[in-house]
């Protein structure tokens, strides 16, 4: 009997563990690194999952997001043809800047946009998958890109 229970608990746990795997992928995660140099520099990384920030955009003042929603309405056929540029063109840089304390390169990698700071004091990373901010823009402005 208490085996029984315990594959019971043991099958549900896998279950939920699939279900969240399963939206995550769906969803995407923006992924977030921070890492200070020097000798007790720390390393922060932070996985973002993009159905946290949909379930976020709930919470936002009605009044705030019929606001972004206007202004975004009025730009959407631009936000269309970006992603669709984003998403067609193939992996490589966009931006390259590089002064003498800093370097900053925004590029597409398999379906991401990938934004790298590298400056005197700390390197980041922040990766962001192009079709997870088409999801977001369209929920936005309540209708799909």
């Amino acid at each position: 009997m208490l085996a029984k229970i315990g594959m019971v608990i043991l099958v549900g746990f896998a279950q939920v563990m699939l279900l969240l795997g399963l939206v995550l992928y769906e969803t995407g995660v923006i992924l977030v690194e921070v890492q200070e140099k020097g000798p007790s520099g720390y390393h922060l990384y932070v996985p973002v999952p993009v159905a946290l920030l949909h379930a976020g955009l709930l919470f936002v003042p009605k009044e705030e997001m019929c606001q972004a929603t206007r202004e975004i309405g009025q730009r959407k056929e631009l936000i269309l043809a970006v992603f669709n540029e984003i998403d067609g063109s193939p992996n490589g840089s966009y931006l390259e800047y590089q002064s003498s304390d800093e370097q900053v390169t925004v590029k597409k990698e398999d379906g991401d946009l990938i934004v790298l700071v590298d400056s005197v004091s700390e390197k980041i990373r922040v990766e962001v998958p192009v079709f997870a901010v088409r999801n977001l823009m369209a929920q936005v402005t309540g209708s799909e890109l």
